[in-house]
Order: structure tokens, then sequence, then C-alpha cells
């Protein structure tokens, strides 16, 4: 994957150096992107602090049990003992009431796919929700998200990101993972840049795929870091970074992925 900066190193300098040099750019760009990123959403959640509901997205398949997950919080931290209303389409769907630790779950058993949207409401405060439900015949491909915003930097692929992810969608249905934004803010890139909508998940390494297993969701392929593919060799199938690595989970554009998944 080329960046902006990396013609500027051009003739007259060693192979090694060049490679070196890019290297540290890439490394400086990705520690300052996350760095005041990070950085907003402190400052951001330290000066707006206050009592909330957070609704997770979750991913199943029709006929299949899954738990819409909500957490109450307080002024600073969790707050426990909260009923929280749960909505779809502005219809009643029933209350929760969250735990000790600020969690509370309602069950579903959804009959038709698709991406549905519910919402949480609690004293005058809300937060939707993506359930992504497919059919036990369908193939998910996992993308990271903090890997695709670095892509979408890049000199030789970024600008073909939005295209290929609506073609990889014809034939698959995309699940979000993010290790360190949070799903609020991936959410805002996924709209942002007019990706593919669908489901933001955390990153749980193996016992994410332990999850979707018991969901029964197949995942065919992941996109993502080379430090998440590698952790996931066994799980999945198809894996695809485009960071450099040293074995064949090194792709250098979109079309690469295309081809291998077709």
């Amino acid at each position: 994957m080329t960046y902006p900066w990396e013609t500027r190193f051009s003739t007259g300098e060693s192979h090694d150096n060049n490679r070196r040099k890019i290297k540290m750019m890439r490394r400086l760009l990705t520690f300052l992107y996350f760095y005041f990123l990070g950085l907003g959403l402190f400052w951001g959640h330290t000066l707006c602090a206050h009592a909330g509901v957070v609704f997770f997205d979750s991913v199943t398949t029709s006929h299949t049990p899954v738990y819409l997950t909500v957490l109450t919080k307080g002024i600073l931290f969790p707050e426990g003992g909260r009923r929280v209303d749960i909505y779809s389409e502005d219809q009643m769907l029933g209350r929760v009431l969250s735990g000790g630790d600020g969690y509370g779950y309602m069950k579903l058993i959804p009959e038709d796919t698709g991406l549905k949207t519910y919402e949480a409401r609690m004293d005058g405060h809300s937060d939707k929700a993506h359930l992504l439900v497919m059919k036990q015949t369908d193939r998910a491909i996992l993308i990271e998200i903090e890997a695709l915003s670095r892509t979408l930097l890049s000199k030789t692929v970024g600008g073909d990101t939005q295209k290929a992810l609506n073609t990889l969608s014809k034939k698959f249905r995309l699940i979000y993972l993010t290790r360190f934004l949070g799903k609020s803010v991936a959410s805002k890139i996924i709209t942002t840049v007019n990706l593919p909508a669908s489901a933001v998940l955390p990153w749980q390494g193996p016992d994410l795929f332990e999850d979707l297993k018991s969901r029964q969701v197949s995942v065919c392929a992941i996109i993502g870091s080379a430090d998440m593919v590698s952790q996931v060799a066994e799980e999945v199938p198809y894996r695809f970074t485009f960071e450099e690595t040293e074995d064949e989970t090194s792709v250098e554009s979109w079309q690469d992925i295309i081809k291998q998944l077709r």
C-alpha cells in the first residue's frame, strides 16, 4: 500500500533506506491519527460527561436467539437498576432493567433477514443499534475499522475502498470490527465515507468467533491489520491485510481481495 509521501523518496537513495523511511512515515501517521482522535474523544467525554444509555450492535442468523445489549451510565460510571425501553420503528418491544454492572439484555428470535435498527430510550436519553440478521447460508467478511481508516489515506487503494466494499457486499455480508474507536466513532466513519451500512462489533480476538459460531454465523474472510489477521489463522479461511507481512496475507489492492473471494 502506497501513501502520498512515498513518491518523495526517489533515486539517489538505497532501496533499504527508502523502505525504512516509508515505514517510519507510516508509523508516524498512524500514531498521530490515533493520538489526536483519542485526545479528541477523551476531552469530548470529559467535558460532556453525563448519564445516558449505550446500545450495542449485534449479529445473528434467522431463527437463532440473540440478546440486544444496553449499558446504562451515571455521570462517570455504569449505573444499574435503570429501566430502558426498546423500540423498533417507534413501536415499543419491551422494557429492560439493567443489572448492578449497568448492563441489560433483551432476548430476540428474529425471523426476517436484513439489517434492522432498534432504539433504546431512558429518561430522555437514547441510542440506536443495528442488528444484522443473516441467512445460515450467508458468508460474512469481517473488516477492521481502524485498518480501513488507514487504508482510506492510501494513495494507491484509498480511492477504491468504497467501490470495493459495495462490490463485496453484493455477495457477502459485511461486519465491521473496532479495536479502539468504539461503535459510535466507527459508525460515523462508515456514514461519512458512505460505506455499506452494517453492524459494528468490538474486537474480542478468537472469542468473537466462538460467539458468532454459536449463532450459526459463517465467517469466510477478514480484512484488517497484520496483527489482527495473525490472531485468527485457524478461524478464518481468507485473511487479508494491506500491511507488509512475511506470509500470503499481504495484498496490494482491493482487486487482489475480490479476485481471491470469487
